[in-house]
């Protein structure tokens, strides 16, 4: 995990770097192309730039959102007012001004670079309330300015909140990292030695489903999680389980049904009882489909807006949530305090 203990502006380029890259999954939209490839991926960070996958800006960030469906939802009738949260929190002090000045330095020299029509930024450290800053356009048409309460996807951080709910069921003696969950893997007809620790880790060998471009096609139309897992296994392993890496978007619905059937309801509703409730992130969901996020900010691939272009269903526990920075903020926080899992069991989840 790379957290940025002392931000310093070189760093603070390569972030903004990343924030452009990430699009609607983290600050609403992007115009570059993204950049393949492949690595693990870990959770948020404690004292850092949050928000988004900044503080873990490996290549798997880039391979996994440019080929995931991060920009889901049905599409919404006529124009979209401006429904940007009012956002008051305080935590403590705010940060140096040195340091916000430095901030908004890197912001302003490399914003226009990173052809992003639109950034939402949070640096967050122990003890201080929030730093937010917004850039540029929440959506192009109709114009609306981005803003710090507004709500965008936040793709594979997603993630992070998927594997907590595993680890919590750890903690609690329901489930063995190291065992295999033999009527998921049967149902499927995958092999029987995958363990849980293998899929939370992308050890599993199991073909990540967004690596065949052609899910474009099916993803334009809601699908169950079973019958996404059905599209990824056509293709077969990859490789015996524990016999190498591969990140897959794949073992992540598997792990959402593991997960529904452990908690023995829906998955957004876990979601909500286990974190958003009892955290106070009252601006996060696991978007369906079912209910429209007016105000949703607007996400663009080489210029085309791409939001609603998929089906929500097709990103589900690998990287259908929505959120904002304060939340997000929130939620680092909580989780490298303790509060989410214990520091034990943070220390030896997979990564």
């Amino acid at each position: 995990m790379k957290c940025l203990q002392r931000p310093n502006l070189p760093q603070l380029i390569r972030v903004l770097g990343v924030l452009a890259a990430l699009g609607a999954t983290v600050a609403c939209s992007e115009d570059a192309v993204q950049p393949e490839g492949s690595g693990a991926q870990d959770a948020g960070t404690a004292d850092g730039i949050v928000g988004s996958d900044v503080d873990v800006a490996d290549d798997s960030t880039f391979s996994e959102l440019s080929q995931s469906a991060d920009a889901l939802t049905n599409t919404l009738d006529g124009d979209e007012p401006d429904l940007a949260i009012d956002v008051e929190i305080d935590l403590g002090p705010s940060l140096d001004e040195s340091l916000q000045a430095a901030l908004r330095e890197a912001i302003d020299e490399n914003f226009n670079d990173v052809e992003a029509p639109g950034v939402v930024i949070a640096v967050t450290r122990p003890g201080f309330s929030p730093w937010l800053e917004a850039r540029g356009l929440s959506s192009r048409a109709p114009s609306i300015d981005m803003a710090v309460g507004s709500q965008v996807r936040i793709g594979s951080i997603t993630k992070t909140f998927i594997a907590s709910a595993v680890m919590r069921l750890v903690e609690r003696g329901d489930l063995d990292l190291d065992e295999s969950p033999g009527w998921l893997l049967d149902e499927f007809d995958l092999d029987s030695r995958i363990t849980v620790r293998q899929l939370l880790s992308h050890e599993s060998g199991v073909f990540n489903y967004t690596d065949d471009r052609t899910f474009i096609g099916p993803a334009q139309q809601a699908a169950e999680p079973s019958e996404v897992i059905e599209f990824a296994t056509e293709h077969g392993a990859v490789f015996e389980p524990g016999a190498g890496h591969s990140y897959s978007n794949t073992n992540y619905y598997l792990l959402g049904l593991l997960l529904e059937d452990a908690y023995d309801e829906p998955l957004e509703e876990l979601l909500e009882n286990e974190f958003y409730g009892p955290l106070g992130l009252t601006h996060s969901l696991l978007e369906t489909g079912e209910v429209e996020v007016p105000g949703l900010s607007k996400g663009y691939t080489v210029g085309v807006e791409t939001t609603y272009l998929f089906d929500p269903s097709w990103a589900w526990a690998a990287g259908g949530m929505i959120s904002t920075t304060t939340d997000l903020c929130s939620w680092a926080n909580a989780l490298f305090s303790g509060e989410v899992v214990s520091e034990q069991s943070r220390a030896h989840s997979p990564r």
